[in-house]
């Protein structure tokens, strides 16, 4: 299901600490969003997470409704939670550390 929803066009190493992943959205929309390492209120180094403040698309409708789902995350007022799922799914802190 998630892969109808969205599709990994390349992830990309963009720093030590940080991956960029593309994605097309089931649109056509093409957008970007970041994995890092760095905890965003210490600063401390730990596992890889989305970047919930980080969102590069042509659509400034697209970069709201992405941004939304991501600081929502998993929970039951997440209007967008298949779109969350299927960039938490398809690109994990897992597949981070083979970059």
């Amino acid at each position: 299901m998630n892969n109808e929803v969205v599709k990994l066009i390349k992830a990309f190493r963009t720093g030590n600490k940080t991956i960029k992943c593309m994605y097309r959205y089931v649109d056509g929309q093409e957008f970007v969003i970041s994995w890092s390492n760095i905890h965003e209120g210490s600063g401390e180094i730990g596992d890889y997470c989305l970047d919930e403040n980080y969102c590069l698309a042509g659509d400034e409708l697209m970069m709201e409704k992405i941004y939304s789902c991501m600081v929502e995350g998993e929970t039951d007022t997440n209007e967008n939670i298949e779109l969350y799922l299927a960039i938490r799914d398809t690109f994990n802190s897992n597949d981070c550390s083979e970059l």
